[in-house]
């Protein structure tokens, strides 16, 4: 895949624009698979405006100026479309480009062609001037897509790579993806990447544990990357509530109860867990014994204490942990054997989140 930021070309091939006085305008476009990956229809107004998508059958346009001409919408060369989600605003690539279409952003579903770009109207609009060129004129037009340039840009239009790639894990769907960050929702079928996501930052991190373990002898360096393990599975465990929140978000609730979830922070696992089992009775704590949720809130507060005082006790932390192991002003440190039990923690936490909001949505 490109880099994220890079551009990537639409096809080229050929577009023809055939006169036919007494049956209208035939457009046809030609080329092979190094020139162009898939194509779908517009029904779009002498004026630019789009009506709607045209499945695919006879793309014979009725001669002007009855409405509307048939426009050829290219992807780009790795078989995708870009899209703009109308709610949020964001863009994003998919090869799903017909049927009501879910922001993999916001998760707010609207009709497919709320999502056009402006760049590809701008192309649909010169390509509908072109047909009507050729059916007020004299000859036939033919534009070769390869050899456009500065003093045609009209005709040109390019997708932007984003950072992450992912296909949708329903056995109906398949839908393919391309969006900043990691976690996204189908724009097919509306259904979270999350499991897969969260399955590799957990294995990722558990991988390193052992790594750790059985490669690092230095007790200096074991002790900065027990500290780094532990940062991580808490950091695991926030973008995920993020992500889910943004579905939450959209369930019927008064202004302030929408506002409270809007201002929810995953960070302060504690206050959130309690928020989401009262509100929506997911219980990211269940089957976890009290020894074990009072561990998660020690390593939670030792990760706190870490970040933000470079391991340096203090008040706060004595009163919101309760660790009776130290004293003010000591410094932290956390160990092998505390990281080992907390990863097997967080990944039942995360998967109890998840189950519970699938058990809602």
């Amino acid at each position: 895949m490109p880099e994220f930021g890079e551009q990537i070309p639409i096809g080229g091939g050929r577009l023809e624009f055939i006169r036919d006085p007494q049956r209208g305008i035939s457009t046809r476009i030609s080329g092979t698979g190094e020139t162009f990956r898939a194509i779908y229809q517009l029904a779009v107004r002498q004026d630019g405006e789009i009506l709607g998508a045209v499945p695919v059958g006879g793309l014979r346009t009725a001669p002007p100026p009855p409405p509307p001409l048939t426009v050829f919408i290219q992807s780009d060369l790795q078989g995708m479309w870009g899209r703009r989600c109308p709610s949020c605003g964001s863009y994003f690539r998919t090869d799903h480009i017909l049927g009501p279409t879910y922001c993999p952003y916001c998760s707010v579903v609207n009709d497919d062609m709320t999502f056009v770009t402006d760049a590809q109207k701008r192309y649909a609009k010169a390509f509908v001037d072109a047909a009507l060129t050729a059916f007020h004129g004299t000859e036939n037009v033919s534009i070769d897509l390869t050899n456009v340039t500065d003093a045609t840009l009209e005709w040109q239009y390019s997708e932007e790579q984003q950072q992450f790639h992912f296909k949708c894990v329903d056995q109906s769907c398949y839908a393919e993806t391309d969006i900043l960050g990691e976690y996204g929702w189908c724009p097919r079928c509306g259904r979270s990447n999350a499991r897969r996501v969260i399955e590799t930052r957990l294995k990722a991190n558990e991988e390193k544990l052992e790594r750790t373990d059985r490669e690092v002898t230095d007790r200096h360096l074991r002790g900065a990357e027990w500290e780094l393990i532990n940062n991580v599975a808490f950091s695991t465990f926030e973008p995920l509530g993020n992500h889910l929140r943004t579905r939450l978000m959209l369930f019927p609730a008064t202004a302030k109860r929408r506002n409270d979830l809007a201002n929810l922070s995953f960070q302060r696992i504690v206050s959130s867990v309690d928020a989401l089992e009262r509100w929506f009775d997911i219980d990211v704590l269940g089957d976890m014994e009290e020894s074990e949720r009072r561990f998660v809130n020690l390593m939670m507060q030792r990760r706190h204490i870490v970040t933000h005082n470079a391991g340096r006790v203090d008040q706060d932390y004595l009163d919101r942990s309760g660790d009776s192991s130290c004293r003010l002003n000591q410094r932290i440190r956390i160990r092998s054997a505390e990281a080992k039990r907390l990863l097997p923690l967080v990944r039942k936490m995360c998967a109890n989140l998840l189950s519970g909001f699938e058990a809602i949505t």
